[in-house]
């Protein structure tokens, strides 16, 4: 075919080409401008209902107000200033100093832990065990004599941890803690992401040290100092629990959790030759301790963090790429041309993801506490289900993300809170016990001399339950995840293996129990395993 007769398609089809690239171009830009629009109408809607909501919009406004050093347990000399950077260097001067001297508590003692005792399954401390990792890290010259590890364990910590000592004998004056300088007084950088915060991994290590210090030192018959040891270990996840961020809330919940099972075991041999004002301090501290409280508080940080990292990335490209390459999500596939995502994507999930915290979280806490929000995982899962992978939906990219971790931190709030009362309520028996030498027949008698008022079942918002056992001993329990009392049975699906972290599981159908007989397990009938869709617990 002659050029002559293929010139005129050619024109043709190029003029229909550049109809087509401008036809695109504006139904683009068109949609390009829709989709602003439509951000700012929602954004501009939500905004409106947090101001009806009453929902604090700057992260300034969680912070508590500043503690007085003078009440305060993280203000004592090893701990003072161990939140504090030094020329933006963490292991500078003095501030570096105390986080390194932490760190060292733990060093030769990293894998103790898997033998460490479970306060959920009555189980204690497997010290033969212990002993043997402590010879195998050379802390130990040579195994113990059986029945003697706890001893020698402690003996051991005393002579080469005395920063132990200065930790935990002033937690037996204080009842309230905060980090210094506290949150409210270090400067916010422009991204709330990129809060430091240096004192997480040093305090851990100060928190495992204290605790298994405390299990020996009740083991080994030293109950007054086992007792500083859980007053110091809860006192720092109080402090930590004043910082409205998920990390600080999982660690403080990790904490009191050792607290919890330092206590467990400082009890399990009664009695204890422990005296009344050891025992109302161990409850005035461990009463101190709201860890649902804090879970509110966590929700509205983070959404706070969330809004303002929003708002980074909506601006311009630039410091949007310097943003997720300073956060590290340079994982997620699509970071890899954030410069190409419009702002109004940005605006748009900002708006979705406050719309799902509220009606998932918030406004369910707020209306019946941390079992309300547990009672939405139906919920939760439609909403996810419906989401999809749709290009209609890419507004709950970070909801779908988000929601269900604070869904499942939920289950973990509850059943640390809800031990945490029943931990209070074991050092008000024991109270009773030191007067009367034997435990009430009812938590009504603690009243108003060793409780002012009987700890809730947060599951049902019913008092806790309590029996006294015929061997002289008692039993504490909540009626767990499927609100059915039980009597303090441990019920568990056919089959599975008794584990602390079973009890969070939506298969549980059992209670929650604080009890000293050895736990043991009731099999579940096979045809009464529940199908709930999303899970509370890990």
């Amino acid at each position: 075919m002659s050029a002559s007769k293929l010139n005129p398609r050619m024109a043709r089809g190029l003029r229909i080409f550049g109809w087509m690239v401008f036809t695109l171009t504006v139904v683009g830009l068109l949609m390009y401008s829709l989709l602003g629009w439509q951000a700012a109408r929602r954004w501009e809607g939500v905004q409106k209902m947090l101001d009806r909501e009453g929902e604090p919009r700057k992260f300034t406004d969680l912070l508590p107000s500043r503690l007085p050093e003078s009440q305060n347990y993280a203000a004592i000399r090893p701990l003072r200033m161990i939140a504090a950077i030094e020329d933006r260097d963490e292991t500078l001067g003095e501030p570096g100093a105390k986080r390194k001297a932490l760190v060292e508590l733990t060093q030769g003692i990293e894998r103790v832990g898997i033998y460490r005792s479970s306060a959920v399954l009555g189980q204690p401390s497997q010290w033969p065990g212990l002993a043997k990792e402590l010879v195998s890290s050379g802390l130990l010259q040579e195994l113990p004599l059986p029945g003697r590890e706890p001893r020698a364990i402690l003996n051991l910590l005393d002579e080469t941890r005395t920063l132990l000592k200065e930790l935990a004998a002033p937690a037996m004056s204080y009842a309230d803690a905060q980090f210094v300088p506290s949150l409210r007084d270090r400067p916010l950088p422009p991204s709330l992401l990129l809060i430091p915060m240096p004192y997480h991994r040093p305090v851990m290590q100060a928190c495992f040290a204290l605790s298994l210090h405390g299990l020996a030192a009740a083991d080994a018959g030293e109950y007054h100092a086992a007792v500083a040891d859980a007053c110091a270990v809860s006192l720092l996840a109080k402090a930590c629990h004043q910082e409205p961020n998920m990390l600080c809330h999982l660690l403080a919940i990790t904490w009191d959790t050792l607290a919890i099972e330092l206590t467990w075991n400082i009890f399990r041999a009664s009695p204890m030759p422990l005296t009344e004002t050891d025992l109302h301090h161990l409850q005035k501290v461990l009463s101190g301790v709201n860890a649902a409280e804090s879970y509110l508080q966590v929700v509205r940080g983070e959404m706070i963090i969330s809004l303002n990292s929003f708002d980074i990335m909506a601006g311009d490209p630039a410091t949007r790429r310097d943003f997720v390459d300073k956060v590290g999500t340079s994982g997620v596939t699509w970071v890899k041309s954030i410069e190409m995502v419009p702002d109004s994507y940005f605006i748009l999930n900002k708006a979705t993801l406050v719309e799902a915290e509220m009606e998932f979280l918030i406004r369910p806490y707020k209306a019946g506490g941390l079992a309300s929000v547990l009672e939405n995982d139906h919920r939760i899962q439609n909403y996810l289900d419906l989401s999809g992978t749709s290009a209609l939906n890419l507004d709950r990219y970070f909801a779908n993300a988000i929601i269900p971790s604070f869904h499942r931190l939920a289950g973990q709030t509850m059943k640390t809170e809800i031990t945490l009362r029943q931990a209070v309520i074991a050092c008000a028996l024991e109270r009773f016990f030191l007067a009367h030498q034997s435990y009430p027949a009812s938590l009504e008698e603690l009243k108003p001399v060793y409780l002012q008022d009987i700890p809730t079942d947060l599951m049902d918002g019913q008092p806790m339950r309590y029996s006294r056992r015929p061997e002289g001993r008692y039993i504490l329990w909540s009626v767990g995840l499927d609100k059915q009392d039980d009597g303090g049975e441990i019920i568990l699906e056919p089959g599975k293996r008794l584990a602390a972290k079973n009890f969070l599981l939506p298969d549980y159908q059992g209670d929650w129990t604080w009890q000293y007989s050895p736990v043991t397990a009731t099999p579940m009938p096979v045809g009464d395993v529940p199908q709930t869709l999303v899970p509370v617990g890990p």
